[in-house]
């Protein structure tokens, strides 16, 4: 499981510039890529959650 600011979120937060932030589909990409299996995937208000599991 992965959760991280967004670089798509409300922009409410304090912290790491937003250049750093990645947008779900991104990180997605990267962990098919990795060889992951990508069971869930969330979009949120300031944050998203990917679940996913090694193939």
């Amino acid at each position: 499981m992965i959760v991280d600011w967004s670089a798509t979120g409300a922009g409410e937060r304090d912290g790491r510039d937003e250049e750093e932030y990645l947008n779900l589909a991104t990180v997605q990409l990267h962990l098919l890529e990795a060889g992951f299996h990508i069971v869930e995937a969330q979009e949120r208000r300031e944050t998203f959650v990917v679940i996913g599991a090694l193939r």
